[in-house]
């Protein structure tokens, strides 16, 4: 059985670090090291939380993305 994709809420995703989470995320698909540390690559892939983190110090490190 193939499970439907999960639609978020337009509310829910709708802030200044979405596109600086998707950069993360992405990154996870090609390194684990990720600001010079070595992360969890499933933690970043489906948790807000820490991707939020990153995405802040993505923002911090680069300046406003």
């Amino acid at each position: 059985m193939i499970s439907e994709p999960k639609i978020h809420n337009r509310n829910e995703i709708n802030d200044n670090l979405f596109c600086p989470r998707a950069i993360i995320t992405t990154l996870t698909y090609h390194t684990n090291d990720i600001f010079g540390a070595t992360r969890n690559i499933k933690d970043i892939r489906y948790g807000r939380k820490v991707q939020t983190e990153l995405a802040k110090e993505l923002c911090q490190k680069h300046g406003d993305l």
